[in-house]
């Protein structure tokens, strides 16, 4: 679901501004989209889960990715010495 919103916000911007839909972007689609699933499939594993609470896992995983990656860049900005 957040994928499909995601292009559907892409396609919304102008033609100019729009990144091409190559094998990377695709495969980045449908890798959040897996990893999501994977992501709720072992934690049902340990631990039985209701489908609601697997669905709200796998939706989460993009936010998840995208927050560790902002952390993981500010922190090196913030390591980086400029001399």
């Amino acid at each position: 679901m957040v994928n499909v919103f995601r292009l559907f916000l892409v396609s919304l911007e102008p033609k100019k501004e729009q990144p091409s839909l190559n094998w990377i972007y695709l495969s980045q689609f449908a890798g959040l989209a897996l990893a999501g699933g994977v992501l709720a499939l072992a934690h049902h594993l340990t631990q039985p889960i209701t489908p609601i609470v697997a669905v709200n896992l796998g939706m989460s995983l993009p936010a998840l990715a995208k927050a560790t990656a902002s952390t993981l860049q500010a922190t090196t900005k913030k390591n980086t010495r400029i001399q």
